[in-house]
């Protein structure tokens, strides 16, 4: 098969969009449109940081970026132009391995008072663990 330019490539997958030889070409506005809302998350993700939601704290960030990783998905790569059953089943494992992450996550803050009172009752087993993490935060920016 002879080389062809961008071009024609673009051409053809307008044409025909699943073909052997010639892939999906994505439209610069969706990608301009998709990175425009992955900039808009990562805003999000920060303000989340600011704002005390008790206890949905986990949950907000959880969704946040479950919502940022479909999209990339979806969109670079191009599972959002295959068969849509593809891109259900991937959404729906990533909203899934977020629900199992977040219940994790849930079941350790509801053993830190464990973890509270066993520092207490032995510091010098706790105090080398205590400096390395001391260190580690002073030399962070």
């Amino acid at each position: 098969m002879a080389e062809s330019t961008i071009a024609e490539n673009a051409q053809r997958s307008a044409e025909r969009p699943h073909t052997a030889d010639v892939g999906h070409i994505v439209p610069r506005r969706a990608l301009a449109a998709v990175l425009a809302a992955l900039l808009l998350l990562t805003l999000a993700t920060v303000a989340a940081t600011w704002v005390n939601f008790g206890s949905l704290n986990i949950w907000v960030a959880m969704v946040i970026a479950t919502v940022k990783a479909s999209l990339v998905v979806l969109v670079f790569m191009h599972l959002a132009y295959d068969k849509p059953f593809n891109g259900v089943v991937l959404v729906t494992t990533l909203c899934v391995v977020t629900l199992f992450i977040s219940l994790a996550l849930l079941d350790v803050f509801r053993y830190r008072g464990n973890v509270d009172t066993f520092r207490a009752q032995n510091p010098d087993l706790v105090a080398p663990m205590i400096d390395v993490e001391r260190a580690r935060r002073q030399t962070m920016p």
